[in-house]
């Protein structure tokens, strides 16, 4: 499948190098990764949407009940790209990248939960879409969380990918877990997109396989996702994301003292990656929770272990 994108989605980086300023960006005049639009016959199409503000570029392939994948750091949606056929003989699949990813808005304001996750709701009612099961990994959780407390009769089922919900325990321990270093260090204003700008290649790299187990299928998607994050812009404004964690994790901690999720939740880790933290922290907070963890698997389920990734979400969609 990802052959197949190299058919029709290209990045491409339309004025000066990597690097950009902060004015530009800000201002909207930074260049734009550019998405070209899929053939007609493709199973899988590109769309774009001006949502809240923003411009979210979207994946869409399939019929009948709508479930939304939402990706998360070091990642677009194309992370979604083996899946979206499997599940489009059965669902509309709907796969945007969220704003300051990919073909979307690089902007530098609007990172928390609720925005982001406004996004995607109003997206969803573009497309005419009032309910849909909803996936989301790493930082995608965060959204995904976000979504089932806001819209809890818009979200049917939840299945949550190897990530931390934050604000939920035991959020504050593992901000203090030296294995996640990398969340202070997006943190330091400036500074990481300084060191990672022209060295996407190298840095992609070495993040991708630092949080695997299974390094040869990993391997395989280093190229897409350097190219993904390279060009004017696309670090800086993915980094503001993780910028936003703590504002999010306030935002869950003040939803929880009064509130419970209703929808049954799939939540799901990698034996190398958060393990058994997300079904933890779901048992705390919904009332139908499944899951466990994938053996053989880092963080990145999608790509580590494809099959028993899907096996699961189609038998819990169901």
């Amino acid at each position: 499948m990802r052959r197949l994108l190299k058919g029709w989605l290209v990045l491409t980086f339309l004025i000066g190098g990597p690097h950009s300023t902060v004015a530009q960006i800000a201002t909207g005049t930074a260049p734009q990764a550019e998405v070209i639009v899929p053939p007609e016959t493709s199973a899988i199409t590109s769309h774009r949407a001006n949502v809240n503000g923003v411009r979210i570029h979207y994946l869409k392939a399939g019929s009948g009940p709508a479930v939304v994948l939402l990706h998360g750091w070091a990642e677009t949606s194309t992370m979604w790209l083996g899946l979206i056929p499997k599940l489009a003989q059965s669902h509309t699949v709907i796969a945007p990248d969220l704003r300051g990813y990919g073909g979307s808005s690089h902007t530098m304001d609007g990172f928390d939960q609720r925005d982001v996750g406004t996004d995607i709701h109003e997206l969803l009612e573009a497309e005419g879409i009032k309910q849909y099961d909803l996936v989301g990994h790493d930082l995608g959780v965060h959204v995904s969380f976000y979504l089932a407390t806001k819209y809890p009769e818009a979200v049917r089922k939840l299945v949550l990918l190897d990530s931390v919900v934050p604000g939920i325990a035991p959020w504050e321990a593992l901000t203090k877990d030296p294995r996640l270093w990398h969340w202070n260090f997006y943190s330091i204003p400036d500074l990481p997109e300084a060191l990672i700008e022209g060295k996407e290649n190298l840095y992609f790299s070495w993040f991708l396989h630092y949080f695997a187990v299974n390094s040869t299928a990993v391997e395989k998607i280093i190229p897409q996702v350097a190219a993904e994050f390279t060009g004017a812009g696309a670090v800086r404004s993915a980094l503001q994301l993780f910028r936003a964690r703590e504002v999010d994790a306030k935002l869950n901690e003040e939803w929880v003292k009064a509130n419970r999720l209703k929808m049954p939740v799939l939540a799901l880790g990698g034996e190398g990656g958060t393990g058994a933290v997300l079904f933890q922290q779901l048992s705390t907070v919904a009332d139908h929770v499944e899951g466990g963890v994938i053996k053989n698997c880092g963080h990145w389920l999608v790509t580590e272990q494809p099959d028993v990734v899907f096996d699961r979400l189609s038998v819990f969609l169901k």
